[in-house]
C-alpha cells in the first residue's frame, strides 16, 4: 500500500489500470475511481440498486481532475478489445432502469463508463464468461428477516414476521406472494453440488441472504427453487456421489502439490531479490506469504506470476511483524497508520541489509 501512496493520481490511474488488467483480465473506469477512493463503494452499490439517479455528487475529486483521469484511462486502454455493458438496474416488479453516471449529457464519457476493457492475453473462454456475467440479468436476491420488528409488505400490507423471507426493491419491502416467489421451496447452503443442480433444474431461482450485523455484510443462507428441482438434484447427486468423492481426493492431492511447487518458486524469487537474507528467513517468508486462502500478498494474481513488487511487499510484511515492535504497538491500540510510520525506518534498514552488502 505504501508503494501506491508515493504515486500521484496520474501514476495511480496507470498503475491501477495495468495491475487490474493483469490480475483479473478486465478493467472498468468506475472500478478505477473506486480503487482510488474517489468513489465510495457503498454509494456505488446503492446506485446499482437504482436508488440514485447518478453518481455526480459522490465523486471525491474535482471535475478537472476527473477529466484528466478519463483521458489517461482512455490512453491506457487504447487498442484493447472491450465488452459494451450499459449499467442497468433490473427490476422484478417495475420497468428496468438505465443507470447514468453523470448528471449532464456527455455521451462519450458515459459510453466510456459502460466499457469493460479486456487484457490482450485473456483467453476466449474467460472472455465469454465475462461477457455472460456482464450482460445477463443478475440473480434475484431474497432476504431472511431476522429483526424482532415485523415488516409490512408495501403492496398487500401483509406482515413479514421474523425468520420469514421478503423481497426488497427501491427501498420497498414485498412479501414473496407479491413478488411471485411464494411457490418456491428453500434449499439451505451446505451442499454446493446440490444447490447448483437444483438451480439448473428450476425455472425460477432466488438467492437467500441474511445481514450479519457483526461483520456488516450480507451472507448467503441458501436458495429458493422449485420443489421438484430439489428432488431431481437429490437423485442426481446420489447417483454420482462415489465418483465425486474420488475426484475431491484427487483435487485435494493436486492442490497440495501445486501449493508446494508455488512455495518453492516463491522461495527462489525471495532469495534472488534479497541474496543476503538468511536461508531460514527466506523459507519462513515464502511459507507465510503463500498459505492458501490466507488473503496475503503472496496469494494475489501478481504474486503468482512472481512479480518483483509483490515479492517485495511479502518481505516487508514479514519484517514488519518479525523484526519490529509493530504488533506490540497494535496491542497498545496505536492507530495502524501511526504504527506503520513508526516502524518504516526499521523496515527500510533491514531491506537494505538483505539486498546488498
Amino acid at each position: 500500500m505504501s508503494f501506491y501512496k508515493k504515486l500521484n493520481f496520474k501514476e495511480k490511474v496507470t498503475k491501477y489500470t495495468n495491475d487490474t488488467l493483469d490480475q483479473s483480465g478486465s478493467v472498468n473506469l468506475l472500478f478505477i475511481l473506486s480503487k482510488m477512493n474517489w468513489l465510495n463503494s457503498q454509494q456505488l452499490q446503492k446506485w446499482q440498486q437504482g436508488l440514485y439517479p447518478n453518481l455526480e455528487g459522490f465523486f471525491q475529486s474535482t471535475p478537472q481532475k476527473r477529466l484528466e483521469v478519463y483521458k489517461i484511462f482512455q490512453a491506457e486502454t487504447s487498442g484493447l478489445k472491450f465488452i459494451e455493458a450499459p449499467w442497468t438496474f433490473h427490476s422484478l416488479l417495475n420497468e428496468n432502469i438505465k443507470l447514468k453516471v453523470l448528471s449532464e449529457e456527455n455521451e462519450d464519457v458515459e459510453t466510456l463508463f459502460c466499457r469493460h476493457f479486456l487484457s490482450k492475453d485473456i483467453s476466449t473462454r474467460k472472455t465469454e464468461t465475462l461477457r455472460k456475467k456482464l450482460t445477463q440479468k443478475p440473480d434475484l436476491r431474497v432476504f431472511l428477516h431476522e429483526d424482532k420488528k415485523a415488516l409490512e409488505c408495501n403492496a398487500c400490507h401483509a406482515i413479514v414476521e421474523k425468520e420469514n423471507f421478503f423481497y426488497s426493491e427501491l427501498k420497498k419491502t414485498y412479501c414473496l406472494k407479491c413478488a411471485e416467489l411464494d411457490k418456491l421451496a428453500f434449499q439451505e447452503s451446505g451442499d454446493a453440488t446440490l444447490s447448483r443442480r437444483a438451480k439448473k433444474y428450476s425455472q425460477k431461482f432466488a438467492e437467500v441472504v441474511e445481514f450479519n450485523s457483526k461483520k456488516k455484510r450480507f451472507e448467503r443462507r441458501g436458495i429458493l427453487v422449485d420443489k421438484k428441482a430439489i428432488e431431481l438434484a437429490q437423485v442426481s447427486c446420489s447417483q454420482d456421489a462415489t465418483e465425486r468423492a474420488t475426484k475431491r481426493i484427487k483435487s485435494s492431492e493436486k492442490r497440495v502439490q501445486d501449493d508446494f511447487d508455488f512455495t518453492q518458486e516463491f522461495t527462489k524469487s525471495v532469495a534472488s531479490l534479497f541474496p543476503l537474507c538468511p536461508e531460514g528467513e527466506v523459507s519462513a517468508i515464502a511459507e507465510h506469504a503463500t498459505v492458501r486462502g490466507s488473503g496475503r500478498v503472496g496469494r494475489r494474481a501478481a504474486a503468482k506470476k512472481l512479480d518483483d513488487e509483490s515479492i517485495r511487499l511479502a518481505v516487508i510484511a514479514y519484517i514488519r511483524h518479525k523484526h519490529t515492535f509493530y504488533d506490540r504497538l497494535l496491542l497498545n491500540r496505536t492507530p495502524k497508520k501511526t504504527c506503520r510510520k513508526l516502524v518504516q525506518p526499521v523496515i527500510e534498514k533491514k531491506l537494505k541489509s538483505w539486498e546488498t552488502k
